[in-house]
């Protein structure tokens, strides 16, 4: 890629409600304002028994299309975990070259992005939080269970594969 700016958007679900609707406006508004900047929509197929065939990458590509962006839109369709939308997207767009890089992700994640981010780039790095509304209880969870454990899972290799395999099965509704 193109030395520059590239903005990262983390996916959230293969269906879309009114919150990822608000999200990818949120997510459109920004790409406009940067229209030089190289867009990486990131994630998978995360659920494939109610959305087969649908990656949350191609969904948030179409739904900026249609928005009227149009920066470079490139697809990560791999990710299904916050982890793999840093490390899929730094293989995408980070060179040695690549000035600047922002990060549109869920509010209650942009700590745990932080701290992926902290260990894995060496580019300057910004992240937009976008607040989906999470409850209270959402959020505990986030910051005391998932956030640790995802941020361990990237010293320890086999708890990211097992992740990453319940990941899948979970997403193929088994």
């Amino acid at each position: 890629m193109s030395e520059g700016h590239a903005i990262l958007v983390c996916g959230y679900g293969c269906h879309l409600s009114q919150k990822l609707r608000d999200y990818l406006l949120f997510v459109a508004r920004y790409a406009k304002g940067c229209p030089d900047a190289t867009v990486v929509v990131s994630g998978g197929f995360t659920n494939r028994k109610t959305a087969p065939g649908v990656s949350e990458a191609k969904l948030m590509k179409d739904f900026l299309v249609v928005s009227g962006v149009t920066n470079r839109i490139v697809m990560d369709e791999k990710a299904l975990t916050t982890l793999d939308n840093v490390r899929f997207a730094i293989g995408i767009i980070i060179n040695p070259e690549q000035s600047t890089l922002t990060i549109l992700c869920d509010g209650t994640r942009a700590l745990k992005v932080r701290l992926i981010v902290m260990a894995r780039i060496r580019v300057p790095v910004r992240i937009v939080p976008f607040d989906f509304g999470r409850s209270m209880r959402n959020k505990v969870f986030q910051y005391m269970l998932f956030t640790p454990v995802e941020v361990a899972a990237m010293l320890i290799p086999l708890l990211e594969n097992r992740m990453r395999r319940f990941r899948e099965r979970l997403n193929q509704g088994r």
